[in-house]
């Protein structure tokens, strides 16, 4: 049932889910159109392509705090009523959120990568850390939401 409503709630409200994939899309053809050909060029000239590659996958989340402290706020009435445990809610968001900002991250990274005229070679490499990055900081991100008081804090 929770699930149900998750997935309802989430869907219900076109731009939590098209902002969650939409955006880091076009966040991907942005720097992708930007360091275009950037594999052919010196490994100097690619650090900063790196550099925004990672740094925009880690703040992907941050714009999601706000509404997961607002999520957690509904919880805590909800379990002080019994109605279900925190470990649902956890499972829950793990089974609804995380698909969607995986496709969200995976989307940037492909795309910025295809731009880029680095060998395929690379991708699994390029792909892989920038992920596991993305990981750490939206772990993160849900952490500092799960003890902020409020959403404005």
């Amino acid at each position: 049932a929770v699930l149900g409503r998750k997935v309802c709630i989430t869907f219900r409200n076109p731009l939590a889910g098209a902002l969650t994939v939409l955006l880091p899309c076009v966040m991907g053809a942005l720097l992708g159109s930007v360091f275009q050909g950037i594999g052919g060029k010196l490994f100097i000239q690619q650090v900063p392509f790196f550099f925004i590659l990672v740094t925009g996958s880690c703040f992907q989340s941050m714009g999601n705090m706000a509404e997961m402290v607002e999520e957690r706020t509904y919880m805590k009435y909800e379990t002080s009523e019994a109605l279900y445990s925190e470990a649902v809610l956890a499972l829950v968001n793990f089974c609804v959120d995380v698909p969607l900002a995986l496709a969200g991250a995976s989307a940037q990274i492909l795309i910025a990568f295809a731009f880029s005229g680095y060998p395929l070679s690379l991708l699994p490499t390029i792909f892989g850390w920038t992920l596991l990055v993305f990981f750490v900081y939206d772990s993160l991100f849900a952490c500092v939401a799960a003890f902020a008081p409020d959403a404005q804090l």
